[in-house]
């Protein structure tokens, strides 16, 4: 018995779809948060950090239509670094700040639930969290190669990508590569907060 655990924001504003019929779909490039506005009265337009938001979402809808789903690999992650850049990913599309937090903040706090997350997938796949105890999870991931020097792949901007979310080259033949989106695949008997585990399967 299998079950996804989707991590599937609703928010309008974010491209969070996971496998379509016709293929890979991009699932997440950068977030994208509504834009504030100052409060102030003196201060006319929007705060430096809407303005970002702006530039970033303008950047994030360009780099989606550019995206072949041919290019896009989706596997099992298993080295360190992947697990963090898919635990950057979720922060990313779950997390929104007010317009007036300062970046300072808006990073620790990202870091922060970024670092939690990857705690907690690691725990899952070792077994250490009791939950998933007698479970097999599995952290997929959607990713698109990086170029030799660590250059972004065609078609997708700068502005869009968090830094988070890439992942250098570990040896000289084994390209970098930026994580688009992640989802676990939990398969066990008795699923976490499962209400109706019943007996089987069973051995015979």
């Amino acid at each position: 018995r299998a079950q996804l655990m989707r991590r599937v924001s609703t928010h309008p504003r974010r491209h969070c779809s996971l496998i379509s019929p016709r293929g890979v779909a991009p699932i997440l490039l950068a977030r994208c948060v509504g834009v504030g506005v100052s409060t102030n009265p003196e201060v006319a337009g929007p705060s430096p950090a809407a303005s970002t938001e702006e530039a970033r979402a303008r950047a994030l809808a360009q780099s989606q239509a550019a995206i072949r789903n041919a290019d896009v690999d989706v596997r099992r992650a298993t080295a360190a670094g992947e697990l963090r850049a898919a635990a950057a990913a979720r922060t990313l599309s779950f997390y929104t700040y007010p317009a007036d937090r300062s970046e300072f903040s808006v990073r620790a706090h990202r870091n922060m639930r970024t670092d939690a997350e990857w705690d907690a997938i690691g725990a899952k796949i070792s077994g250490t969290d009791p939950p998933f105890k007698h479970c097999r999870v599995a952290c997929i991931v959607a990713a698109m190669r990086l170029g030799p020097n660590g250059e972004l792949p065609t078609g997708l901007d700068a502005a869009a990508i968090d830094p988070s979310c890439m992942v250098p080259s570990r040896t000289a033949g084994t390209p970098g590569m930026v994580i688009l989106g992640t989802l676990d695949v939990n398969q066990g008997v008795v699923l976490p907060a499962e209400e109706l585990a019943g007996t089987l399967p069973r051995v015979e």
